[in-house]
């Protein structure tokens, strides 16, 4: 499977240590609303996918504006693919009323103000 075998193993991994995460907290905090969760993780896990496809679908797009396997297209291609891929993410989050989006965009907001205040 090569580095996709590894990119699958450590995404397990992830998982299954986050769930096994929230399973101690709730035992320790006895009030977390899982269904409240399992919700936001369906939507998340819907706007990754709209996400992925979106670049899987840019790839050969991609590739044909800015052809060649140097550095320089290459890095062109990725910072495409990873802008497009952070648009489909937020757009998709956006529509379908991830509540996190907002603390997400206050942060920013914030760190502008604070930033544009000196």
């Amino acid at each position: 499977m090569g580095f996709g075998g590894l990119a699958l193993a450590t995404s397990i991994s992830a998982i299954l240590n986050g769930g096994l995460a929230l399973l101690f907290l709730q035992r320790h905090l006895g009030s977390i609303d899982i269904r409240d969760l399992a919700v936001t993780s369906v939507k998340t896990i819907a706007a990754s996918a709209a996400m992925a496809a979106a670049v899987v679908w840019l790839q050969p797009v991609a590739a044909a504006l800015a052809p060649g396997a140097g550095l320089m297209p290459q890095t062109v291609r990725l910072a495409a693919l990873i802008g497009a891929g952070l648009a489909t993410l937020g757009t998709a989050a956006f529509l379908l009323r991830i509540g996190e989006l907002g603390t997400l965009t206050a942060a920013v907001e914030r760190q502008i103000r604070r930033r544009v205040s000196r």
